[in-house]
Order: C-alpha cells, then sequence, then structure tokens
C-alpha cells in the first residue's frame, strides 16, 4: 500500500477520478459539487474499469454530475486490482488500503474515502455513521450501530414530508465554544436506501414512498431511493443541530426518551466516528464538546415507525 501521509486538501470544488493504464493516463470522471468546500480530489484506476466505477459512484451519489474526460497528475486515491477483487488506496492515515471484493464494494469503499477527505478540511470536522432530519428549529441527528434503524426511520421521516440530510453517514462539525458558534451537521448527498423486504410494520406511508421512489435493481438486498427537489439536502449544505438522538431499537419496548450523559454518549459515538486526520485526544475531545453543547437522548420504539413518530411529536426547542 501507499506510505501514510497527512491529507492537504486543495482548492478547487470538484472530485476527478483518473485511470492510468499502462502508466498513462487516459481518462476522468469529474464531480461538481455545489457548496462544497472539501477540495479537489483525484483517483487512478488501474485497468480498463472507469466506466463501470462512474455509474457505481453515480448511483451511490446521485447529485454528483459525472463526465468523463483527460487530465493528468498525481492521485489522491488510487483502486488497483488485487487477488479477488480490489483495493482502494488513499492517503489517509490508517485508511491506506481499503479492500473490495468486486467493482461495486469498490465505489462503495471510494466514497468512504471521499467523505474522510471531505471531513479532513476542517479542523473540527469527523464523520459519523448517523442520519439527520430538518425540524425547523435544526437538525436532528440520529446515530446507531449497523442495523439500528437509521436507514428505515429516515425512510418514514421523508415519507412524512421532512427534508433528510442523511440516512448513513453525516459530517459534524463540533467548533470550539464561542458566541454564535454551533455543532452542525453537513449533508453527503450519499443516496438513499432500505433493505428488503420491508418489514411488516413498515407505516403504509412508508411503504408506498419507499415504492414510489425506488431506483434501478435490488442490489442483494437493498434498493436505493431516489428523492423530489427539496427532498434531500445536497451535498455540503450545513444546519445547526438541535438534538442528537442515540437509536435503541427493541422488539418489546415502549417508546420514550430519556436524556444521555456526556460519559455515555462519547462511549456510544466512538465507535460510530471515523476522523483518521484527528488524533484520539482530539477526537475525544470533540465527541466531549458535542455532548457538552447539544442535548443528547436515547430513544428507545419498538421499531422505524414509532421512532419516526417519537422524533416527529417531540418538541426540540424544549431541549435545545
Amino acid at each position: 500500500g501507499a506510505a501514510q501521509r497527512p491529507y492537504q486538501p486543495l482548492p478547487s470544488s470538484c472530485a476527478l477520478i483518473d485511470s492510468q493504464i499502462n502508466g498513462h493516463t487516459i481518462s476522468r470522471v469529474t464531480a461538481h459539487r455545489k457548496a462544497a468546500s472539501t477540495g479537489r480530489v483525484r483517483f487512478t484506476v488501474d485497468g480498463d474499469d472507469i466506466p463501470a466505477l462512474a455509474r457505481e459512484l453515480a448511483r451511490l451519489l446521485p447529485g454528483w454530475p459525472f463526465s468523463i474526460g483527460e487530465t493528468s497528475g498525481e492521485a489522491d486515491i488510487v483502486i488497483s486490482h488485487a487477488a479477488g477483487g480490489y483495493v482502494v488506496h488513499t492517503k489517509i492515515a490508517g485508511c491506506d488500503a481499503l479492500p473490495a471484493i468486486d467493482l461495486m464494494d469498490a465505489g462503495y469503499q471510494t466514497t468512504s474515502a471521499l467523505f474522510l477527505l471531505a471531513a479532513s478540511t476542517g479542523p473540527h470536522q469527523f464523520v459519523v455513521h448517523a442520519g439527520a432530519v430538518d425540524v425547523g428549529c435544526g437538525l436532528v441527528a440520529f446515530a446507531g450501530d449497523t442495523h439500528a434503524g437509521k436507514s428505515s426511520l429516515a425512510l418514514h421521516l421523508a415519507a412524512a414530508g421532512r427534508r433528510i440530510f442523511g440516512d448513513d453517514r453525516i459530517i459534524l462539525s463540533v467548533p470550539p465554544v464561542a458566541p454564535g458558534r454551533r455543532a452542525t451537521a453537513m449533508a453527503l448527498g450519499l443516496a438513499r436506501k432500505v433493505r428488503l423486504p420491508l418489514p411488516q410494520d413498515f407505516a403504509p406511508a412508508a411503504v408506498a414512498y419507499a415504492r414510489a421512489h425506488q431506483v434501478g435493481q435490488t442490489v442483494e438486498d437493498v434498493v436505493y431511493l431516489d428523492a423530489a427537489p427539496g427532498e434531500a439536502a445536497p451535498f455540503g449544505e450545513r444546519l445547526p443541530i438541535s438534538a442528537l438522538v442515540l437509536l435503541d431499537r427493541r422488539p418489546d419496548a415502549v417508546m420514550a426518551f430519556e436524556a444521555v450523559g456526556a460519559a455515555e454518549t462519547v462511549r456510544r459515538l466512538i465507535g460510530l466516528t471515523m476522523g483518521p486526520h484527528l488524533t484520539t485526544q482530539a477526537l475525544l475531545a470533540a465527541l466531549a464538546l458535542l455532548a457538552s453543547t447539544v442535548p443528547v437522548l436515547r430513544l428507545t420504539a419498538p421499531n422505524s415507525c414509532s421512532a419516526a413518530t417519537a422524533i416527529l411529536t417531540h418538541d426540540f426547542t424544549a431541549v435545545s
């Protein structure tokens, strides 16, 4: 793998994907991003898989238009063939060689690298496995482990007419405490998804929404969803966070909110957070600051429909 080097953001607002064959760069894919301040990223693909990779990234990042052309220059991300699949090499410390079993997986790993590069452009930013919804007084971010129901919750909230800032990953920015400065979440423009078959406890409106917004074929057990104009925040849009909700889905649970202390918040979030450009001490300090400046609630609910109802009916102005 490539030697680990700290990433230095480049002054541009587009991402470039270079295809390198026999040592010569012959094509690229450019992803322009409005309202973005994430820098310019170059990719090199070993082989002639660039069209397929472009299609995969266009599916995963529907808000980023792609085109093919020619370019040259040092690559920030290199995708190479390996036994049984691919390896996504990056300049990100600790993430310099991300294995991928196929091109679809390589596309997913590439988006992960893109988001980490985006987060690295700010000293107080990091990626979190979380979604977020605009509740009018700001964003409610909802975080949880895999299968905690983030995507299903976002689907129910979208079906209820709420604007979604993400259903899987967002970038949190937690600046030092100062008048007028608040923690914010940034949308990443990642395609929303839902697992099939839909659970029987899905609300009828959510089922209808999923059917109406399904795009393309099912990939394994996942279907991707599109969004009408205004339904989903584009890449780079930020809003202040009014509350952070930690999801706790239990089939036999009674729906309830409960305040969460700073220590538990940090403990729950540390495993969901990615910020390899930050030291462990800096990341822990940022999470502690987030926990002390943003109200944190545990939401226990039996399913995503109940969780959505709880968020839609809760008065977050009373806790922000």
